[in-house]
């Protein structure tokens, strides 16, 4: 099983939001984390609601993933 799901926003089929519902619904403490281009256009509650632990706004930096990694892991969900 993961400990940590890091997916974008748009893709074909079923977008990245779809997607955040569903794992959560089936694993709820699992941390996601959505990316996307959009990220400013991105409704954040919407995100929360739908079980995301967080956005991050592409280009992003690798110490900008692992910083939300870090507080991810701090809220001690696993």
């Amino acid at each position: 099983h993961p400990h940590v799901v890091l997916t974008d926003i748009g893709m074909p089929g079923m977008d990245g939001l779809e997607m955040c519902r569903l794992l959560h619904k089936r694993r709820p403490k699992l941390p996601i984390l959505l990316m996307s281009g959009w990220a400013s256009e991105i409704d954040r509650e919407q995100a929360r609601v739908s079980g995301a632990s967080g956005v991050v706004s592409k280009p992003f930096s690798v110490l900008e993933v692992r910083d939300l990694l870090v507080k991810v892991a701090g809220k001690g969900v696993a």
